[in-house]
């Protein structure tokens, strides 16, 4: 690793050049050498540097969603850069994350630049490695100007990773983003506010779940249901007479349920978007002081 500086430099086959220092001199990566910038994400600034073929550069990315090259991703900066790779003895990009999980939007990364000239690159003498990577999109790369360009299309995400994506982690990527986190602290877990239309960020503009009790009808909750959580998520209505020891009776929220007896009614209105869930737990059900609570129950399989 270089984190100071360094002259004219080779590096052999099975060797590899880190580090976020400067070399400021000629650089030549022999065949099946490695060029790796940074110790993590980070830029190595190097004077002119050459890729034989069969070579390979190491590039690391530490926050997708960042906007500095050499800080949130493996940067090379050099005076000029030469490629002499073929397809059949192509340069190796390979591609790792250094985060929990690689965030799915498209984003373009810059990952070497030249002051001078650039020459020799072609996009079919370079082979992009996905091993360490944890993504499900697809890369690319590219010259733009004097630089080179990974591409990436993002994946497809299941319902509820893509609304946290887009709802938590675009917005403020500090946020705990898990189903079973809560974002904005104000006691609704983001996969509540991701099934109910929530905001997992900031106060909500009305209540999520409206409540009406009676006498004679007993206790009604009435609420919407994202449509993408049916089947990616269990919800269900949990009631009881008191809050001594937890809650001991469970509705789930899966099916209409008719009347029948003193037993929990559940209508789903699934011809409206989202769907309007409305729950009844029958009067003769209540405790001392005619009392039944109940709070909404989410879980992801």
């Amino acid at each position: 690793l270089v984190n100071g500086s360094l002259g004219n430099t080779v590096v052999s086959a099975t060797g590899t050049l880190g580090g976020s220092g400067i070399i400021g001199a000629p650089v030549t990566i022999q065949s099946g050498g490695t060029l790796a910038p940074g110790a993590g994400a980070g830029t190595l600034t190097t004077g002119d540097l050459v890729f034989k073929p069969g070579t390979s550069f190491a590039f690391e990315i530490a926050n997708p969603l960042g906007t500095t090259a050499g800080t949130d991703w493996d940067l090379l900066d050099a005076t000029g850069i030469t490629f002499e790779n073929t397809p059949a003895n192509p340069l190796t990009i390979r591609i790792s994350d250094l985060g929990e999980s690689f965030a799915e939007v498209n984003k373009t990364f810059v990952i070497a630049s030249a002051t001078g000239v650039m020459t020799g690159f072609n996009a079919a003498a370079v082979q992009i490695d996905t091993t360490d990577f944890s993504g499900t999109g697809t890369w690319s790369v590219q010259q733009n100007g004097s630089a080179i360009e990974l591409v990436y299309v993002a994946g497809a995400l299941p319902p509820y990773q893509s609304w946290a994506l887009n709802n938590i982690t675009v917005v403020n990527p500090a946020a705990p983003s898990g189903f079973d986190d809560d974002a904005d602290g104000d006691g609704i877990l983001n996969g509540l506010e991701w099934i109910l239309g929530g905001n997992p960020l900031g106060a909500d503009g009305s209540p999520l779940v409206g409540v009406t009790a009676t006498q004679a009808g007993g206790l009604v909750l009435t609420f919407e249901r994202a449509d993408d959580s049916v089947g990616q998520a269990t919800l269900a209505v949990e009631w009881d007479t008191d809050l001594g020891g937890g809650f001991a009776h469970s509705t789930p929220i899966v099916n209409p349920i008719p009347p029948s007896g003193d037993n929990p009614v559940v209508d789903i209105n699934s011809a409206a978007s989202p769907d309007v869930v409305t729950v009844t737990i029958p009067a003769a059900n209540a405790g001392p002081g005619g009392k039944i609570f109940a709070r909404l129950k989410a879980l992801m399989p």
